[in-house]
């Protein structure tokens, strides 16, 4: 068992000191955000860098969006937990009745009552994300978007027929699953088996 502590600083821009990736918070391993948090948080710097000087609005902003990337990862994380039907250990019991943040609750009603799935700028999660971790977790619409109801029956069809063709037509040209295994490892073994150059 790997034991570690969770969650974010109050303030990741705290006087003159700004905690960057794994010093500003960690949620867990299973989506390894890390890199990408460290990332975000050294352009945020950069658009919020304090020419001349440091003023508390912009402290505050950058505190600010900071905290809200963080609450969505740790959402996202959350719901590959909170929608299980294993019930098999105390673990899974606990994550099955505990309290969700009001973000993620409202994101869970949002998908299962009309099928949507809200996009704020700039979320590291995307929609295609959002919409395989809730139907793997057996959240599923009630009903479908009423925005599909836009388009007429012959033309949505006539766009779910062509958006089917257009995966086909890229599933047929990826290799199976052991073929990509197989070619990798072809390749990994000629890098190391190189010889080493003086």
């Amino acid at each position: 068992m790997i034991k570690f502590r969770t969650g974010r600083r109050r303030n990741a821009w705290n006087k003159n000191v700004i905690a960057v990736g794994l010093a500003s918070g960690f949620v867990e391993p299973l989506e390894s955000t890390s890199i990408h948090l460290i990332m975000t948080a050294m352009t945020r710097l950069i658009m919020l860098f304090p020419f001349p000087t440091v003023t508390q609005s912009i402290i505050d902003q950058y505190n600010e969006e900071s905290r809200l990337e963080a609450e969505r990862v740790r959402d996202f994380i959350i719901l590959h937990y909170c929608a299980t039907q294993r019930d098999d250990s105390p673990l899974w019991k606990y994550c099955s009745s505990m309290a969700l943040p009001e973000t993620l609750a409202r994101r869970i009603d949002l998908f299962r009552t009309r099928g949507h799935i809200w996009q704020p700028e700039g979320e590291l999660f995307r929609t295609d994300s959002w919409v395989h971790v809730m139907l793997y977790q057996g959240i599923r619409p009630e009903h479908y978007h009423y925005l599909a109801t836009a388009m007429p029956d012959k033309d949505l069809i006539q766009f779910l027929e062509a958006t089917r063709g257009v995966i086909n037509k890229a599933v047929e040209q990826m290799p199976t699953h052991q073929d990509f295994v197989d070619r990798y490892a072809r390749a990994s073994d000629s890098i190391w088996n190189m010889p080493a150059k003086m």
